[in-house]
C-alpha cells in the first residue's frame, strides 16, 4: 500500500527529479561542447609539421604555398625548389650577385614561371629587369616595341627544348642561357639563383 504523501513531500520530490533531469542536461552540454572543441580543433588533433632542410648552414622552410624560404644576411628569399632537388643540374660558368647588383637585366622569355625565379630573388638587387630581343636569335618573337640587345648587357635567356631529361645552362659573354623543357626551367632557374647567391 502507497503511503500518502503531503503537498510539501511532493513538491520536494518534484524539486529534486527536476535538479537531477537538470544536473543531466547541463553534464551533457558540456560533455558534448567539450568534444567538439577538441575533437575539431586542428591543434589538438593534427601536429602541423613544417618541412625544413638544412643546406650548406643555410635553413630552407617549405612554406603554406610551397615556396622554399631562406635567408642570406638577413636577405629573404624564396624559390620552388630547394637545392637538394637542384643540385645534380651541372653549371659550367661563375657568377656572382655582384654581376647583377644596381644594374639593369633583361631576359628572353619563353616560360614566365622560371624568369619570375629569376626576378623574385634577383631582380631585387637590378636597377630594373625588362623583356628584350636579343640580337641574333632567330628563334624569340620580337615585337617593335621591345628593346633590342646583346650580350653586352646582363640577359637571362630561357627557352624551350625538345630533349627529353635535358638542361643546359651556359653563359656567353654576359647572357645566361637555360635551356630545358618547359617543366624542367623553374627548376633550372633555381639553380642559377642558387649558383649566383652562392648557395651552390
Amino acid at each position: 500500500m502507497r503511503k500518502i504523501e503531503t503537498a510539501e513531500e511532493i513538491n520536494k520530490r518534484k524539486q529534486r527529479n527536476q535538479l537531477i533531469v537538470g544536473g543531466i542536461l547541463i553534464l551533457i552540454m558540456v560533455v558534448s561542447t567539450a568534444g567538439f572543441a577538441f575533437f575539431s580543433n586542428p591543434d589538438t588533433n593534427t601536429t602541423q609539421t613544417t618541412e625544413k632542410i638544412n643546406y650548406n648552414g643555410l635553413e630552407f622552410e617549405r612554406d603554406q604555398n610551397g615556396l622554399w624560404n631562406f635567408n642570406i644576411q638577413g636577405q629573404a628569399f624564396s624559390t620552388v625548389y630547394n637545392p637538394e632537388e637542384t643540385k645534380d643540374i651541372q653549371i659550367g660558368f661563375t657568377s656572382s650577385i655582384n654581376d647583377f647588383y644596381n644594374k639593369p637585366f633583361y631576359y628572353v622569355l619563353s616560360n614566365t614561371e622560371a624568369s619570375g625565379e629569376i626576378e623574385r630573388n634577383i631582380g631585387i638587387y637590378a636597377e630594373r629587369t625588362q623583356e628584350i630581343c636579343l640580337q641574333g636569335i632567330n628563334w624569340q618573337n620580337c615585337t617593335s616595341e621591345m628593346a633590342v640587345k646583346n650580350c653586352t648587357s646582363n640577359v637571362f635567356v630561357f627557352r624551350e627544348t625538345s630533349q627529353l631529361n635535358t638542361t643546359n645552362i651556359y653563359k656567353q659573354e654576359n647572357c645566361i642561357f637555360i635551356e630545358a623543357e618547359y617543366p624542367e626551367q623553374v627548376k633550372a632557374s633555381d639553380k642559377v639563383v642558387f649558383k649566383i647567391l652562392g648557395v651552390q
